[in-house]
């Protein structure tokens, strides 16, 4: 939350949702910075990480209806709050703004399997993601809130 903080503009407001996915090792306290507001949905199960960001998305849609923009970041050291100046650098309020990592921190086996999983779905399916915006109503996997 400090580091995002140190990136934020003065005077902005910034609404964080962390989605934790099933995790049991979470900080007993967080420190919100000022001008920062904390959302914790738990979900009840690992269900990865691009279901956990469906799920996270669906709950603003259904509880935030009017937000104005989102970023979407692992919290796990992977995507630097750093790089938020560069990618709002390109975004105009019209268009989506994608970043991709250079280098990810996986072993050889998780990329190697990772490369299986992506070709697999990409064969069987024809597509790689998708957010159906229908599967959001009464999401069953989200069991609390807190923040």
């Amino acid at each position: 939350m400090g580091e995002l903080a140190g990136v934020k503009p003065t005077g902005a407001h910034w609404s964080v949702y962390a989605v934790n996915d099933g995790s049991s090792q979470l900080p007993e306290t967080i420190a919100i910075p000022e001008g920062l507001s904390l959302n914790i949905l738990h979900l009840s199960m690992n269900l990865g990480h691009q279901r956990a960001i469906n799920i996270g998305l669906c709950y603003l849609l259904e509880s935030q209806p009017n937000w104005e923009q989102v970023l979407i970041m692992d919290s796990d050291g992977e995507d630097r709050p750093q790089d938020i100046a560069s990618l709002m650098e390109k975004y105009n309020g019209k268009t989506l703004v994608f970043a991709e990592r250079r280098k990810r921190s996986e072993g050889w086996a998780f990329k190697a399997f990772y490369a299986a999983y992506r070709t697999a779905f990409k064969v069987l399916t024809g597509k790689f993601s998708a957010l159906p915006i229908a599967a959001c109503p009464g999401n069953p996997k989200l069991i609390s809130k807190t923040g």
